[in-house]
C-alpha cells in the first residue's frame, strides 16, 4: 500500500527528495491501518519506511498530533480524528470547487 501514497496528491506536500516528517508518516500509516499503539506505529515506521524513533519521540509526536485534534486515543490506541478527516475533507471539496468554477480568483491586491 505505501506505494499508493506516492500517487497520492495529499501527501505530495514536501518535495520528493526531503526526508518525510514524522507525523506525515503517522498520517500515511493510519490512513491504511488503525488503531495503533505507539509501539505498533514505531515498528511499521521501520519496517515500512526504514525510519528509526525513539518511544519518547513517538510520544511527543502523537501527543502534539492529539493536542490539535489529528489524532484519537481510545485506551492506548490511535487513530486519525474523524472530526479532522471531515474537515479537510470539506476544505479539499469546497476548494475543487471553486478552482473549477474560475480560472482566476482575486480579491484586490495581485
Amino acid at each position: 500500500m505505501p506505494d499508493d501514497y506516492a500517487k497520492n496528491p495529499l501527501f505530495k506536500i514536501a518535495a520528493e527528495d526531503t526526508e518525510k516528517a514524522v507525523p506525515e508518516l503517522i498520517l500515511e500509516l493510519l490512513s491504511d491501518e488503525w488503531p495503533l499503539s505507539p509501539k505498533g506505529l514505531i515498528e511499521r515506521l521501520d519496517s515500512k519506511y526504514s525510519h528509526k524513533i525513539s518511544m519518547q519521540g513517538m510520544h511527543k509526536a502523537i501527543k502534539k498530533m492529539e493536542a490539535q485534534k489529528i489524532l484519537a486515543k481510545h485506551d492506548c490506541y490511535y487513530k486519525l480524528d474523524m472530526e479532522w478527516l471531515k474537515k479537510i475533507g470539506k476544505f479539499s471539496s469546497e476548494t475543487l470547487k471553486n478552482y473549477g468554477e474560475n480560472t482566476i480568483r482575486l480579491r484586490g491586491m495581485p
